[in-house]
């Protein structure tokens, strides 16, 4: 695999095709500067973002990895390896939700823990005050954190999902 050469064939398909790097990036829910690497053989285009870029550039998955058309006969022989690699990838994004949705449960754990000890004081053995506080605000400040982690990280997914089911059900 070839990144410069894939990059060239991105770049000379969506010039075809008339559209903006911004327009490309703007359909994939990404930056343009993400493009600006791939069709500068910076980067390649992440797994995840294969299908919904095939679909706007009306090419095959495999020949942009192989960045240039490929023969019919060879094109159906390489599309169901990819087409199962690229599934396994959306399978492995999945498992990856459900550890971010972990995130959140222990965002909430650490809410309801700092709750409880604001109502009910089960804290009050410590002799001290100030740590006390110190600890319900830990809690509370873990809550946030998880909280936080948890909603950027599943807005950047869901991003991809977005973008992955629009191009399939164009």
């Amino acid at each position: 695999m070839n990144q410069q050469k894939t990059g060239d064939f991105i770049k000379k398909l969506r010039k075809e095709m008339g559209i903006t790097q911004q327009e490309l990036a703007n359909k994939l829910n990404i930056t343009d500067r993400a493009i600006s690497k791939w069709e500068n053989g910076r980067c390649m285009p992440d797994i995840s973002f294969l299908i919904p870029l095939s679909n706007i550039l009306k090419v095959e998955i495999s020949e942009l990895i192989k960045g240039e058309k490929i023969s019919d006969e060879d094109l159906e022989k390489m599309n169901d390896v990819i087409e199962e690699v690229v599934n396994t990838a959306v399978l492995n994004n999945n498992k990856k939700q459900q550890t971010l949705n972990k995130w959140i449960v222990a965002g909430l754990f650490f809410y309801i823990v700092s709750g409880l000890e604001s109502g009910f004081r089960f804290l009050s053995f410590i002799n001290n005050s100030t740590i006390q506080e110190f600890i319900n605000g830990l809690l509370w400040g873990m809550g946030l954190l998880c909280f936080i982690v948890g909603y950027l990280n599943n807005n950047k997914f869901l991003n991809r999902i977005r973008a992955l089911t629009n191009e399939k059900n164009k």
